[in-house]
C-alpha cells in the first residue's frame, strides 16, 4: 500500500498548518492532512483501503478531504467543522446498492469502517460493527435487490404524500404502474421507469387547476395531459409510461 502521497504544499502554496485548525486536528497538521493520516492509520492496521486521494489538490480539500473508490460504491471523509469528527459518506443514492453515512472521532475507526465497506459487509452487519452508521429504509430495499417495493412501503407511509394518498393507494395497486419508483419532488409526484438511473424516463403527476384534478407529463413525451379523478389519472401514467 502507498502511504505516501502527501503534501507539504497545495499548487497555490497552502501548507497543512493554514488548512487545518491547529485546536482539533494537530494529528492532521503533523501527518500531512487527512489523506495521509488515513494512509498512515490503514498501514499501521493492515487495512487494504485501496487508493486514497483527496477530493481536490487545490486549496484547503487537499488537506481536508479523502476519497476512496469501491466496486459497490465510492467513498468520502470530510472533517467537522466544529469538533475532532470524520464524517463518512459510502455509496451513492439511488445510483449504488445501499448507502450508508456517519461520523466518529476516532479515525482508526473510521478506516475499519471504509476497508470493511470495500470488502462488502453488508448493511444490518456493518451498522452493528459501526453504531455511528445510519442509512435510509430505501439502503436496504437496494441492497436486498427490491428498491421498488421498499420505496413503494416508504411512501405509502410518508406523511409528506398524504395529498396524494388515494392516487398512491390506486398506482400502487396497478399492475403496471405498481413497478414503477415512486417519489415526492418539488411537491409533485414523479415515478421512475428505473430505480437504478433515475435520470432515465419518468411520468411527472402534479396538482391541477381544478379541484380533483391532476397534471400528468413525461419526460419521454412532449406536452402534459390534464385529467380528473384518479383512474383517469392512473391510465394517463399507465399510458405514458409505455411511451419510448
Amino acid at each position: 500500500m502507498d502511504i505516501g502521497g502527501s503534501l507539504a504544499r497545495t499548487p497555490d502554496g497552502l501548507t497543512p498548518a493554514d488548512a487545518l485548525n491547529a485546536d482539533l486536528y494537530p494529528d492532521l497538521i503533523e501527518a500531512g492532512g487527512l489523506a495521509a493520516a488515513l494512509r498512515q492509520v490503514a498501514h499501521a492496521e493492515h487495512l487494504d483501503l485501496g487508493e486514497i486521494k483527496v477530493q481536490n489538490e487545490w486549496g484547503r480539500s487537499a488537506f481536508t478531504t479523502a476519497r476512496l473508490t469501491a466496486d459497490r460504491g465510492a467513498m468520502a471523509v470530510l472533517l467537522g467543522g466544529d469538533s475532532h469528527r470524520f464524517s463518512i459518506s459510502a455509496g451513492q443514492p439511488f445510483r449504488d446498492p445501499g448507502w450508508v453515512s456517519g461520523s466518529t472521532p476516532d479515525l482508526a475507526e473510521a478506516a475499519r469502517m471504509l476497508a470493511a465497506w470495500r470488502t462488502g459487509v453488508k448493511l444490518r452487519e456493518l451498522t452493528a460493527r459501526f453504531p455511528f452508521l445510519e442509512y435510509p429504509p430505501i439502503s436496504q430495499g437496494y441492497e436486498d435487490g427490491t428498491p421498488v417495493p421498499a420505496q413503494w412501503k416508504i411512501v405509502l407511509t410518508d406523511q409528506e404524500a398524504e395529498t396524494y394518498r388515494d392516487l398512491l393507494t390506486a398506482l400502487h395497486a396497478d399492475d403496471v404502474t405498481g413497478g414503477m419508483f415512486p417519489y415526492l419532488s418539488m411537491f409533485t409526484l414523479r415515478l421512475a421507469a428505473d430505480p437504478y438511473d433515475m435520470s432515465a424516463a419518468e411520468v411527472v403527476v402534479a396538482r391541477g387547476p381544478e379541484e380533483g384534478g391532476y397534471r400528468v407529463s413525461s419526460s419521454a413525451a412532449e406536452g402534459e395531459r390534464l385529467v380528473r379523478g384518479i383512474g383517469e389519472t392512473v391510465e394517463a401514467v399507465r399510458d405514458l409510461s409505455r411511451k419510448p
